[in-house]
């Protein structure tokens, strides 16, 4: 791709070009020279916002956490973008679950853009080009970036070294309290939602994590 093209996709961007704004996330997301080249042109150490990692165990309800802070956000008058990472497909690659069906109430928001991706067998609970694909939409006016995790246990860390919040959700009866407090994710939450109130063994739950 020439690099006129690039920087009119910079430019598209920085607009907040919705068309745009989704042709450079999939030049983020396939990484190589061109999402060196787009980055560089969207390269702005002066840019402000915020990146709000949400991470925590399959089951533990954090798109719907994400959904109810979208809902927040956008009464506040600020413009969200969200990264999903998935479980990968084993034969395309692509998201398998795919976030934007868990947040149709946004669908149609230009207020919030959600981009789902595959993990494509990368551990941590991230992809390979989450930290460029969030770049590229704080690039766009995105404030804060959302960073939703696949969910997929205790060694999910990663995010904590992107954001610059990270929020650890966590609900009754997935386990035994006590190995969880061992587990290398309980060290990384700034924020611990206990979800799921209702649920049994909220009150053991509680306990264990003070």
């Amino acid at each position: 791709m020439p690099v006129q093209s690039i920087e009119n996709i910079a430019d598209l961007v920085r607009r907040c070009d919705q068309r745009g704004l989704a042709r450079a996330l999939t030049i983020a997301e396939n990484g190589g020279a061109q999402a060196a080249a787009l980055l560089h042109s969207l390269f702005d150490p002066g840019r402000g916002g915020r990146t709000v990692g949400v991470t925590g165990p399959p089951g533990a309800g954090k798109s719907t956490l994400v959904d109810r802070l979208l809902l927040r956000w956008r009464k506040a008058g600020r413009r969200i973008g969200v990264v999903a990472v998935d479980p990968s497909s084993p034969f395309s690659g692509g998201a398998l679950l795919g976030d934007r069906l868990r947040m149709q109430d946004h669908a149609c928001d230009p207020g919030v853009f959600i981009r789902s991706m595959g993990s494509r067998g990368h551990v941590g609970g991230l992809a390979d080009a989450t930290a460029q694909v969030a770049e590229v939409m704080a690039a766009a006016g995105f404030d804060p970036v959302v960073l939703e995790t696949v969910g997929v246990g205790q060694g999910e860390v990663e995010v904590a070294a992107l954001a610059d919040v990270t929020v650890l959700v966590l609900v009754p009866g997935l386990g035994d309290e006590v190995q969880a407090m061992k587990a290398g994710i309980m060290e990384i939450g700034d924020l611990i939602v206990l979800n799921k109130a209702d649920n049994p063994g909220m009150d053991q739950l509680e306990s264990a994590v003070r």
